[in-house]
């Protein structure tokens, strides 16, 4: 236990330093609340409420941690720019200067009747939730304009002159979100199907005509 009481006060310190902003007595209520809740995550490698709450150093029953740890999930005055923005950009500063950034773009179900897109960033084979947005709509693919929605916002976080690359499946291979991330200056890689048509100059053709084959590169520029 003595190993969890170092890991949550190392958390709570590098938050409170991390942190641009005076705390208000709520604020740093629900700082503490937020740190308990990371070091549990770390301790369990798990982000199940009651595995989380189970590694935390407190004397307080289990189940109550739970209730706690509950209520500031479904807190609405807990925003994302006050407890989620400012630690996320602090750490996307510090590995744009390590070198490339890899972002993944991805839809799932969530709920009853919503689907949730979200982007992540990928660090140590681990995909860190940077940005997302949902949506109602049954399973299936978003359309092209949440697409380019969400990718507005996660460009907004990342300074201009980060080197990022971009990964999508066939659902994000649409002209026009190419385009979006084309002129935010950043790379990307997408599956596409093999009807795809290309226009080069004013010449239309699929992709299977090309007999493309692994280890294969076209640049269509």
């Amino acid at each position: 236990m003595n190993g969890n009481r170092r890991t949550y006060r190392h958390i709570m310190s590098s938050l409170r330093q991390l942190h641009p902003h005076q705390l208000t007595a709520r604020q740093a209520r629900h700082l503490n609340t937020m740190a308990a809740m990371i070091s549990g995550i770390v301790l369990a490698q798990s982000s199940q409420l009651e595995r989380i709450a189970r590694k935390i150093p407190e004397k307080t029953q289990v189940e109550s941690r739970i209730k706690r740890f509950t209520r500031f999930n479904q807190n609405q005055q807990v925003a994302a720019e006050a407890y989620y923005l400012p630690f996320l950009e602090r750490l996307i500063a510090g590995l744009a200067t390590t070198g490339s950034i890899t972002l993944a773009m991805d839809g799932s179900e969530t709920g009853r009747n919503c689907m949730t897109l979200m982007v992540s960033l990928i660090y140590r084979k681990r995909a860190l939730p940077i940005a997302w947005l949902t949506v109602r709509g049954k399973k299936g693919h978003l359309a092209e304009a949440v697409h380019i929605k969400l990718l507005q916002q996660v460009q907004a976080l990342f300074p201009q002159e980060s080197h990022v690359v971009f990964l999508g499946d066939g659902e994000f291979d649409g002209i026009h979100l190419q385009a979006a991330i084309t002129a935010a200056g950043w790379e990307y890689v997408c599956r596409t199907a093999r009807n795809r048509i290309i226009n080069d100059d004013g010449d239309q053709f699929a992709l299977s005509d090309i007999a493309l084959a692994p280890g294969n590169c076209i640049d269509m520029i």
